[in-house]
């Protein structure tokens, strides 16, 4: 056990565990060994004994949450342990229902929003247009808006370097868009139609790099100075990275040439299914693996290259996910092969967090520092005490967490309904004409009260999977320069894939592309466990059991031990090479759409449907996983549209 200890030690030194760096600022017992989710229950009796200072169970220890960089999102990186707390709380019965009705309303308004993201921010904007002389309220469950549309940001020497928290990524050309949501939205916003980018000095071998991160993982690869890192272990082969293997029909990837030929076929389809209705509905009732398998005839290890790259779109791998979400993800076999350009795909510094930004500032002008132009709304501090200052129109209230939606009296006869909310260790009761639901499908089961059978059961079929996110922030990236590509793929270990994105200069804000220089990479890591026999359900619930369940320390760990795996053959020094590392870990990033998510197997609607379709009274139901798919725009969309089903009340 001794010698253990000493190897362990030592290859902490090696890591770079034991150098102080801008990670351990939140951490009270950095070395601590692991953590775990705790679920201890206190009795509702001992949190109701006052109501004003009301204490909730931790659910993680001081060694889970970590570093949060620099900025106004600092402490407000991903779920943050008090959000744990609360909404494990209203989970587990501890705010009890009886004791609210005795609870005073102190407020009054003609339409509270619960949840702050791109979805309430959407129907906040509805809202504005449709009744600009009306009271609005937007409660928040994050220290700041966004969702998971925020940024993280890093002083690395004197340089500020941002990223995304989560939400990333979109698609605009000046005249076009494949999604109408964005550009009505992008020309609502006053969007600019054209950006600038660092460029690299000295290119000698002309590197391309990615505007953002998602494409370059499979729909715009070929377009990317792209390497698969391959090794015994995951393909029977000596260490190695394989660069641009489209390029040449994958002749230098070591797979069979039956599997060859089969992805070959899969990227390269040319007959798509029909886009019509009834099409649609047989995609929705089968997986995307089987379509894969059994429609398209190709071998398991094509289903096992596509998962990993549908899990980070949506949540889970091919086997549990609806065959019909693949193609709206724009999957091989379900839409046609066309490399994305990459000059059209676009991430602002700090992620979608740009578009959160910019509808805030439209919602209340003094919100964010500075004027009402592109520049200053994407570099300009936050006004916190602005957000909800009394006379405003639209209020936002952050780090409210509710915990109960009810109507007065009978659904259908009420005048309106009261909706109750954690805040600073005390309960707070506000009463409304209308409530829109913008908050994620887990909790909005449990917190509205009477909700409908059909919706009940609608809400219980959504499954919702895990994400984490890491920003790691780099002193150089001269290792990287040497491999002569800037996007990575691999099998096993922390993650699968990152690249070095290309940096959108904003005013001041104008990182350099030097491989001398700081910059950040970004891992998005899902938790699927394919090929298990597991449903989406249970893969779900063990990838938050192991996301939440692991220290700060653990994670960096993982992420240093894969880094040198990866790069240390070029240079890569995990103890002078990172600056800062931050985890956004989001329990309920994804909603997972099953078979019959969109179209129920008797031909009526599928269960997001029913949410969509059918309010509750003067409750309705406007946020982003109804869509099947998580994107900015369309978020937005479903926010309007739940605030248009409410006019009768408002």
């Amino acid at each position: 056990m001794k010698k253990d200890n000493k190897n362990n030690k030592n290859e902490d030194l090696l890591l770079g565990l034991n150098k102080k760096i801008d990670r351990r600022d939140f951490l009270n017992s950095s070395l601590l060994g692991a953590g775990s989710v705790l679920y201890s229950m206190s009795a509702p009796s001992t949190l109701f004994a006052q109501n004003d200072n009301i204490s909730l169970p931790d659910q993680v220890g001081d060694n889970w949450y970590g570093y949060g960089g620099v900025g106004d999102s600092r402490y407000s990186h991903g779920n943050t342990p008090e959000i744990l707390r609360g909404a494990h709380a209203v989970r587990d019965g501890l705010l009890s229902k009886s004791n609210l009705k005795n609870i005073p309303s102190s407020e009054e308004y003609d339409l509270v929003i619960v949840g702050g993201g791109l979805a309430g921010l959407g129907a906040a904007q509805r809202f504005t247009e449709l009744y600009p002389m009306k009271k609005c309220l937007i409660l928040e469950n994050h220290p700041i808006f966004g969702g998971e549309a925020k940024r993280n940001e890093f002083n690395v020497n004197g340089h500020i370097l941002t990223a995304p928290q989560g939400s990333n990524s979109f698609y605009y050309k000046t005249k076009n868009s494949d999604i109408k949501e964005d550009l009505k939205y992008i020309k609502m916003l006053n969007i600019p139609d054209e950006f600038t980018y660092g460029n690299m000095p000295n290119n000698k071998d002309n590197l391309v790099f990615a505007q953002e991160h998602y494409d370059v993982q499979m729909w715009g690869e070929e377009l990317i100075s792209k390497g698969y890192f391959v090794d015994k272990q995951s393909y029977g082969v000596d260490a190695q990275w394989v660069k641009d293997i489209w390029k040449d029909k994958l002749k230098r990837y070591p797979v069979s040439n039956k599997v060859r030929q089969d992805l070959l076929a899969w990227k390269y389809a040319k007959d798509m299914p029909q886009d019509n209705e009834e099409t649609n509905a047989w995609l929705d009732s089968m997986t995307y693996k089987d379509y894969i398998e059994n429609i398209m005839g190709l071998d398991e290890e094509v289903t096992k290259f596509a998962d990993p790259v549908l899990a980070s779109a949506g949540g889970m791998g091919c086997d549990v996910m609806s065959a019909y979400i693949a193609k709206l993800l724009g999957m091989y076999g379900l839409y046609p092969d066309a490399p994305v350009n990459p000059l059209n795909r676009h991430s602002f510094p700090g992620g979608n967090d740009g578009f959160a930004r910019h509808f805030v500032k439209l919602l209340i002008p003094n919100s964010i520092k500075g004027g009402n132009n592109f520049e200053d709304i994407m570099n300009g501090s936050i006004n916190f005490g602005n957000l909800d200052r009394q006379g405003n129109p639209v209020r936002l209230r952050v780090s409210s967490n509710v915990i109960n939606v009810a109507h007065s009296s009978n659904s259908r006869t009420s005048d309106s309904v009261y909706v109750t909310y954690y805040k600073d260790k005390k309960l707070n009761k506000i009463k409304s004409k209308a409530v829109v639901m913008a908050s994620g499908g887990w909790i909005n089961k449990h917190i509205v009260e009477e909700l409908p059978v059909e919706h009940k059961k609608a809400y219980d079929q959504f499954n919702h999977a895990p994400m984490l996110v890491a920003n790691v922030a780099l002193t150089n990236w001269r290792f990287l320069e040497k491999l002569g590509i800037t996007a990575y793929q691999w099998k096993g270990g922390f993650g699968f894939h990152t690249n070095i994105r290309k940096p959108m200069h904003v005013g001041k804000y104008q990182p350099d592309l030097d491989p001398n220089k700081p910059i950040t990479l970004t891992f998005y890591v899902s938790f699927e466990k394919t090929n298990q026999g597991l449903s989406a359900q249970q893969q779900s619930r063990i990838g938050q059991y192991e996301m939440l369940g692991k220290t700060y320390m653990q994670y960096e760990r993982e992420i240093r031990q894969q880094m040198v795996k990866l790069f240390g053959g070029s240079g890569f020094d995990p103890k002078n090479d990172i600056a800062g590392i931050i985890l956004n870990r989001w329990g309920h990033a994804y909603v997972t759409p099953t078979p019959g998510f969109f179209y129920s197997a008797d031909g009526g609607p599928g269960y997001s449907q029913i949410i969509k379709n059918q309010p509750f009274g003067r409750i309705s139901f406007g946020h982003s996983e109804l869509r099947g798919y998580q994107h900015w725009g369309p978020a937005a969309e479903e926010g309007s549209r739940a605030v248009d089903q409410l006019a009768d009340f408002i």
